[in-house]
């Protein structure tokens, strides 16, 4: 009996495979039968773009110069083609993706290439020659379809015969792809129809229908607004913040109006718009329009003359209060923010539901925006809602980086699968003319980049004006209303369009830039330039909700800025009480979300009130509000219980730069630390410093009070020897009774007798609290290293000796302070320094050879002792005068001014 095996079928990858090897040797030899040779080169398969090679061809009698390339896609079947009725020609299956870039974006020539590997026939199709493939994508696009069907014709078979007809359509759909391209490269948007639909209604509907065609999109870009007849006119623009116009029934409008408890008022009788309807709501809305888009002035550009040229729009800009989630989370009240999430919104509202999902992404839950973003694009297309497609695709493809970056939930490679494919490559074919501009801003991510550019030209002219205003001269310019209007404008184009960019990183640069412009502008001196007078409450926003603070305080340092005056105190005054009171009411979430390592979340939590509290440190505001605020604060950082948030090093600042802490704000801030057990802190000794100072009241009095915060009975020196206690307060020994002072320096005496401790004697020593005593001078004295044979970390690290000798610094510090003169063996330690002139200066200033000498000494070691050591030189007087001619060093010229004068 005989057996039948079964023929087995080949797999689809081996299909692929082997009608890719016998195109590559088809293409091989029919190039080479007309003296061609080719370079089949691999592309990258990373790339999903559907190429499987491209191919050089080069005129081997032309030494080898390349005559063209071409990529081409392989596909395989393993029987003849199905050819369509009534058709020369059989269908296969593109990807829609694929299609779109192959016929759009491609520079090069593509040949797509079937190969039947049953009979060795292979087919082309000259995919960018398709002129019915263009309707096919956009078809395909709308009905939300990932793929199409191509029809390859039966003639096109590879072979000798049709091998010019083959080339010419290599070259052909070189030259389609050159104009496509250069076509592409010129798309202009069209705002004809807008303006032919408007010309036909009054100007209030009119506005109302052009802010109604750019629906999603509340902050139109400045090429948008310049392309708006009813706006501009014939002859008008907008820059800056002025809009200046040619069209008469604008003008009439706004010359027209005013407003009176936010309900506006016609003064003009004889203009009539009694017939338009909702007249209230529609002025409303186009006021709120001129508003977010920093429209402030109107300007008359017309030739007819007119008494009015100039009308203020911001005059006429009305309030309301909003207490949405996205404006809640605006004010800090996280409370409020995360009750009307939980509220389910109208499904319809378009605006609404992408207010949401915008504020789930403020709040770094990333994952319900990404769900609530998803949502919206699945109920949407680009022709009907291009402002919310594009606003909602955009931040769905910023979701995915950062969901990449930062989230680690259980459902994260689930979102990132979904968001995988998310592109814009599709939508370009679709989207309306007048949505051109803004479609390539967003996709290119522009909006920034732009706003960079303008303010970093201005901050370069800037810097030059504040450095050359330290030299006395002056400049006239405008360039702080400037500096604040590009600023703003790239702000509203962000914030009021709902636009998620990169958690804000980059547009944390810009304010930056901002603010430094700024702080530049307003520390200009000579009245006869110009320069920024206050701050405003929206600077003092964009500082407070996304400049970066360390940079910030780098900034306030370099423009020597340690006071600013505010435009509107009680305002900012208000504004900043109603942040705290939400920060403090909000605790509850702000510590879930800490706990659950919300590191977004957190972190923004953490710059908001490190610039809080700066801001407080240097705005004028009264004392009484001033202390007010910070005990809200204090109060916040306590109730949040955690070290993460207390920025004591902005706190440091903040006392090293006020005197006017309260004593109770004093003692809460103290109380903090010794919860954090900080008392060896720079900051905690800091506190406690001015405590004792503001504190005016007899010893006893504050030794009782300092016993008191510091949670002890009685003081002992040994508390004041243990670097985890308060060794960073000596300082207070001297305030504190004049028994308890002599008992402190009789266990001091008896400590340092019995076992000598350098580092204690010369602490105590510098703050008064031992007296001059040669024995423990002496050995100190003796204790003095040879630095020019130790091995110092210095040297580890840079290869180069240490210069200076730290010992023998602090020995002449006491020298100086207790008078001691330099004896012949004192002088000799100047030996034991790699920098001996440096020590011979200092031991003898008057007869030292100042030829040896350099400037960059005096800033070595700037004790109070070794300043008051200087000063009594008269010829170190002349030296610094001398050397500041020939080398101006910013800090030599002060300890020159704060001390020889």
């Amino acid at each position: 009996m005989t057996v039948k095996i079964a023929k087995s079928q080949p797999s689809t990858n081996f299909i692929e495979k082997e009608a890719l090897s016998k195109i590559r040797s088809k293409l091989r030899n029919l190039f080479f039968l007309k003296d061609l040779e080719i370079l089949e080169n691999e592309t990258n398969p990373s790339q999903d773009w559907g190429t499987d090679i491209y191919i050089e061809v080069l005129n081997k009698s032309k030494h080898n110069k390349r005559e063209i390339l071409f990529l081409v896609q392989s596909k395989g079947i393993n029987k003849k083609p199905k050819i369509l009725k009534n058709e020369d020609s059989f269908s296969f299956q593109m990807s829609l993706r694929h299609a779109n870039y192959f016929y759009y974006e491609l520079s090069e020539p593509l040949i797509f290439m079937v190969c039947d590997i049953s009979n060795d026939m292979i087919y082309w199709y000259a995919v960018q020659l398709d002129s019915k493939l263009e309707d096919q994508i956009i078809e395909q696009a709308q009905k939300g379809k990932k793929s199409l069907q191509v029809k390859i014709p039966q003639k096109n078979i590879l072979n000798e015969e049709n091998f010019e007809r083959f080339f010419s359509d290599i070259e052909e759909s070189q030259k389609h792809q050159l104009h496509k391209r250069k076509s592409k490269i010129f798309l202009r948007p069209n705002y004809k129809q807008i303006n032919h639909e408007v010309s036909k209604l009054n100007i209030i509907d009119g506005l109302c229908k052009v802010i109604d065609k750019f629906e999603g999109i509340d902050v139109l870009p400045i090429p948008v607004i310049n392309g708006l007849d009813i706006l501009i006119g014939k002859n008008g623009s907008l820059l800056g913040e002025n809009l200046s116009t040619d069209n008469e029934a604008i003008f009439d409008l706004f010359s027209s109006l005013e407003l009176k408890d936010n309900v506006y008022y016609f003064n003009n009788l004889d203009i009539d718009y009694s017939h338009v309807k909702d007249l209230q709501e529609k002025l409303k809305k186009i006021l709120l329009f001129f508003s977010v888009n920093w429209i402030t002035h109107l300007n008359w550009c017309g030739k007819a003359k007119r008494i009015e040229h100039r009308i203020c729009v911001h005059n006429l800009y009305f309030s309301s209060d909003c207490s949405c989630e996205r404006c809640s989370y605006g004010e800090l009240n996280f409370k409020r923010t995360n009750e009307l999430l939980q509220i389910d919104l109208d499904s319809t509202n378009i605006a609404f539901r992408l207010r949401k999902a915008y504020t789930y992404y403020l709040i770094a839950d990333f994952e319900k925006s990404y769900r609530e973003h998803k949502n919206i694009l699945t109920d949407i297309t680009i022709s009907k809602y291009p402002g919310f497609f594009i606003i909602v695709k955009f931040n769905l493809i910023q979701l995915k980086k950062m969901i990449s970056w930062d989230y680690f939930g259980v459902n994260r490679n689930e979102i990132l699968n979904d968001l995988d494919e998310l592109t814009f490559d599709l939508d370009e074919i679709l989207i309306p003319e007048h949505f051109i501009d803004i479609f390539k801003l967003i996709k290119d991510r522009r909006f920034i980049d732009g706003a960079l550019w303008e303010i970093d030209s201005k901050l370069s002219e800037i810097q030059k004006f504040w450095f050359n205003d330290q030299f006395g001269g002056s400049s006239r310019n405008g360039y702080s209303r400037a500096l604040i209007v590009d600023f703003l404008r790239a702000y509203g184009f962000i914030e009021y369009n709902l636009l998620i960019y990169s958690d804000y990183l980059e547009f944390e640069v810009l304010v930056n830039k901002a603010l430094e412009g700024i702080f530049a502008l307003y520390s200009i001196n000579n009245p006869a330039s110009d320069k920024y007078d206050h701050f405003g409450y929206t600077i003092i926003d964009m500082w407070l909700f996304h400049a970066e603070p360390k940079q910030i305080r780098y900034l306030l340092n370099k423009y020597k800025l340690k006071s600013l005056d505010i435009q509107f105190t009680d305002i900012t005054y208000d504004r900043l009480n109603n942040y705290i009171d939400n920060l403090v009411n909000s605790t509850g979430i702000i510590i879930d979300n800490f706990k659950n390592e919300n590191y977004k979340h957190n972190r923004k939590i953490l710059q908001i009130t490190q610039s809080y509290l700066m801001i407080l440190e240097v705005i004028n505001i009264s004392i009484d509000q001033k202390n007010a605020l910070l005990e809200k604060y204090l109060l916040l950082l306590e109730i949040l219980g955690e070290t993460y948030f207390r920025n004591y090093d902005f706190l440091y600042n903040f006392l090293n730069s006020s005197n006017e802490v309260s004593v109770s704000n004093l003692e809460k801030i103290i109380s903090l630390l010794t919860l954090d057990n900080l008392q060896s802190s720079n900051v905690f000794s800091l506190a406690i410093k001015l405590y004792i100072e503001k504190n005016n009241k007899a010893s006893v009095l504050i030794e009782n009070s300092l016993k008191k915060i510091l949670q002890i009975s009685e003081f002992s020196i040994e508390e004041f020897c243990k670097r985890e206690r308060f060794a960073n307060l000596i300082f207070i020994i001297k305030h504190l009774t004049v028994e308890t002072v002599t008992i402190l320096k009789e266990q001091l005496n008896s400590k340092l007798e019995k076992d000598f401790d350098e580092e204690l004697y010369y602490l105590f020593s510098i703050y008064s609290v031992l007296d001059h005593k040669v024995e423990f001078f002496d050995k100190y004295l003796k204790l003095t290293p040879d630095y020019t044979n130790l091995k110092t970390g210095h040297e580890f690290l840079s290869g180069r000796k240490e210069t200076k000798n730290y010992h023998l610094d602090k020995v002449i510090n006491l020298m100086f302070k207790f008078d001691i003169e330099f004896t012949g063996e004192v002088r000799l330690l100047s030996s034991k320094a790699v920098d001996k002139d440096y020590y011979d200066w200092l031991m003898d200033m008057e007869g030292f050879d100042y030829s040896k000498f350099n400037l960059y000494w005096l800033l070595y070691y700037k004790t109070d002792f070794y300043k008051k050591a200087f000063k009594k030189s008269e010829k170190l007087r002349i030296e610094i005068i001398k050397g500041l001619k020939g080398n101006y060093i910013e800090g030599v010229a002060k300890i020159f001014l704060n001390n020889f004068n």
